[in-house]
């Protein structure tokens, strides 16, 4: 079984969905310089970014055809201001503890940066993610094309205090529906790390 194969595989069972879904979108990804086109006998790997944009075209349920749109359009999009006074207090600590995770910290960056740290986090820091970030999930709207994710972190040396818990909300720059209709996808973060473990066995 290929890499790519693999981890469009664990992909579709973390989500519940048919693996042909993840894999086409896959396709049409690496169409558009979003996922590596493997090549037969040389090395090959996917960055975070890359599982971040299939992640997001599986989430989105994107037809394969508008897999690299979805994509862009969550990477245009912002963590909010609010969001960002949120963590913005107990920036240092958080990064003390997880320095895998600044990059959710900083105010300029998108919804698909985000879930690139978090794969980091899953490739890198697994044992912290599963059991500091037991209850951190990622959401996306179908509709609107915004994201947001329940970050929630407790102190290591102290389980069950939590040091942060709360959402950050990404914006769309143009809202894909107006509206208070919405469909939302889920996705716990703990669930991201058999997709890294699949993405890391070509390594």
């Amino acid at each position: 079984m290929s890499l790519k194969t693999e981890t469009c595989s664990a992909l579709a069972a973390a989500l519940g969905l048919p693996v042909t879904e993840p894999t086409e979108q896959g396709r049409r990804l690496g169409e558009h310089r979003l996922l590596p086109k493997f090549v037969k006998g040389r090395p090959q790997a996917f960055e975070d970014i890359h599982l971040a944009n299939l992640t997001v075209a599986s989430m989105m349920r994107s037809p394969s055809r508008r897999a690299h749109i979805d994509v862009h359009h969550l990477a245009e999009s912002e963590l909010t201001s609010e969001s960002f006074a949120k963590v913005e207090a107990v920036r240092t600590k958080i990064v003390d503890l997880a320095p895998g995770l600044a990059p959710l910290l900083v105010g300029q960056h998108s919804f698909l940066e985000a879930l690139a740290a978090l794969y980091g986090m899953a490739r890198r820091a697994p044992e912290f993610l599963e059991q500091c970030m037991f209850n951190t999930s990622i959401e996306i709207d179908h509709l609107r094309g915004d994201g947001a994710i329940y970050l929630e972190i407790e102190d290591p040396q102290r389980p069950g205090l939590l040091i942060f818990c709360d959402a950050l909300e990404y914006a769309a720059p143009k809202p894909l529906h107006r509206g208070s209709l919405s469909i939302v996808s889920r996705l716990p973060a703990r669930a991201l790390l058999p997709v890294a473990l699949a993405a890391d066995r070509g390594a």
